[in-house]
């Protein structure tokens, strides 16, 4: 009768990886039971079918022989022909070795081992194969994955526990899923259920990746570690989706105004209540949105760059500004955009001198902040600047011509 392909080869593997010391002898039996389980799930032939319950029948009997031939000594005390008894009168002809008694037996003592009766441990039906493949798979991915070594042991305890249940040989999906359901993944992923409510469920790998592009900008610009020393912060930033390029401008930012000359900080603290020592955290909390951090630093910059020109912006003013036509293109995380704002109040401070002027002149109120208005884009203010200069080139001429009519009267005299 013909074999079942690979069936003997199987086998064989099986019972040399036993030799080896590669599996028990419990994980040894499961193996083979696993092949003998696949002759019952329909896929073999009938022929198959018998060619391996004819083996499964060898190795059963082979069972028989091995069970028969534990060793039985068998010794014959003398007997007394006086006893007129069995010859057991005497009792055994001295003390047992450890793991044997003594049994009368066809009028003789006869030696046998004690037999075990402790509890048979249950067979794990799970091919040998998938649970090894899937607790070291697992281990390795929890390194990997960050975890410290204690919540390594844990898990790997767990996972001893979900392989008995049965779920590697489900596959390792299985496992995964359950993984998921555990505290200490919750904890290490905590930014993780937050993109899961808005729709944006990344992988594992994804969030690590995120984890170490937060650590990357953070270290590279030079900032203490306990601000990237911990997974909670980098949860924080990934629940609120800010993203390593916007990480990266929030810290240049913040190292802007940390090594600039203190006006900036002076307007952040005056206008947001923001203090020196806090503007670092402020400009990098996570649940700050970024348009407002840049609302707020776009005005606190406004504020400074206004008063090193001399003009007085208070907060309001300084939003409004911010909010302007000419404002709004200032990015505060851009230090070309910061360079044109320094050229827009230079520019405006030129005009508030000159503007002061004429309206002494004239006689009129005015306030040097209408030159910032006009230079942001404000055109009311504009044409009023424009109307005092009119008037200026109009004195001119009119005292010029008046000079020269005055020169050609002389000169006719």
């Amino acid at each position: 009768m013909a074999r079942v392909p690979g069936y003997s080869t199987q086998r064989n593997k099986i019972n040399e990886a036993y030799k080896n010391g590669e599996m028990t002898k419990l994980e040894r039996d499961s193996a083979i039971e696993d092949l003998k389980l696949f002759a019952s799930d329909g896929r073999l032939s009938a022929d198959e079918k018998a060619s391996i319950a004819n083996e499964i029948g060898e190795s059963q009997s082979n069972a028989v022989r091995e069970e028969e031939s534990d060793p039985v000594v068998t010794i014959d005390p003398p007997v007394d022909p006086d006893d007129g008894d069995d010859g057991s009168g005497d009792g055994p002809p001295g003390p047992a070795p450890e793991g044997f008694q003594w049994v009368w037996l066809n009028n003789t003592w006869t030696l046998q081992q004690v037999p075990d009766t402790t509890e048979p441990e249950p067979v794990d039906t799970t091919p040998y194969a998938a649970r090894t493949s899937a607790r070291e798979f697992l281990q390795d991915l929890f390194g990997q994955l960050g975890f410290s070594a204690a919540d390594v042991t844990s898990l790997m305890s767990s996972v001893d526990g979900w392989i008995s249940e049965g779920l590697a040989d489900v596959g390792n999906e299985a496992i995964l899923a359950r993984f998921r359901t555990t505290d200490i993944y919750k904890n290490r992923f905590a930014g993780m259920e937050a993109l899961r409510q808005r729709g944006q469920a990344i992988s594992e790998a994804e969030y690590v990746q995120m984890e170490r592009s937060y650590r990357r900008v953070l270290s590279s610009y030079g900032l203490p570690p306990e601000f990237y020393d911990n997974y909670d912060d980098y949860a924080k930033f990934i629940a609120n989706d800010i993203s390593a390029n916007e990480l990266e401008d929030r810290v240049s930012a913040a190292q802007g105004m940390l090594q600039g000359t203190g006006e900036v900080l002076a307007e952040l603290n005056e206008y947001y209540g923001v203090g020196e020592g806090e503007a670092l955290a402020y400009l990098l909390d996570p649940e700050k949105a970024q348009a407002v951090i840049q609302r707020q630093v776009r005005a606190a910059q406004i504020g400074g760059a206004a008063e090193r020109y001399g003009f007085n912006v208070d907060r309001s003013q300084a939003e409004m500004l911010g909010a302007s036509a000419v404002g709004s293109t200032v990015d505060p995380f851009n230090t070309q955009t910061r360079a044109q704002l320094e050229g827009t109040f230079a520019q405006a401070a030129r005009t508030a001198r000159r503007e002061t002027t004429l309206a002494g002149i004239d006689r009129e109120e005015f306030d040097p902040f209408e030159s910032v208005q006009a230079a942001f884009g404000d055109e009311e203010k504009r044409l009023a600047s424009e109307r005092r200069a009119r008037r200026e080139r109009a004195r001119f001429s009119g005292t010029a011509g008046a000079a020269r009519s005055a020169l050609s009267q002389s000169r006719n005299f």
